[in-house]
């Protein structure tokens, strides 16, 4: 089964002289199911986080279901709200793309780091600095 979806804004594309199409990534989403047997809870991922796509900057994942993404100096270039479900964490990021769904299954999970996969098919680690309360 394949599956559109858009990570940036789409771009059109003129056919014929008479039509537009958007262009969008296409993504098989047999590739990106989530383990059968990876019990993804909210409670998992509480806490500040390094992230492999942010050398040095941390990414903050509240209970309130709000994140935030803060380069190495500590500013915030990124943030919204997040939410698991089957087996993924869904990031609605009030970024360039505002408030769009970036889907990103689960693939592995320890209390001190996690693995997702992202839409371009790449993978993102993500280590823990600190749980939620500390």
């Amino acid at each position: 089964m394949l599956q559109v979806q858009c990570r940036a804004l789409p771009v059109w594309v003129v056919l014929s002289g008479f039509a537009l199409a958007a262009v969008c990534g296409v993504q098989d989403q047999a590739k990106a199911e989530a383990p059968p047997n990876l019990d993804v809870k909210k409670e998992m991922f509480l806490g500040v986080w390094t992230t492999s796509r942010i050398p040095g900057g941390k990414t903050l994942i509240n209970a309130d279901d709000t994140f935030e993404v803060q380069n190495e100096g500590g500013a915030a270039i990124d943030g919204g709200k997040w939410f698991v479900r089957d087996g993924e964490i869904v990031w609605k990021s009030k970024g360039f793309t505002p408030w769009e769904e970036d889907n990103n299954p689960v693939l592995e999970y320890t209390p001190d780091k996690f693995v997702v996969r992202e839409l371009d098919d790449t993978t993102t680690t993500f280590t823990r600095i600190k749980p939620a309360g500390q």
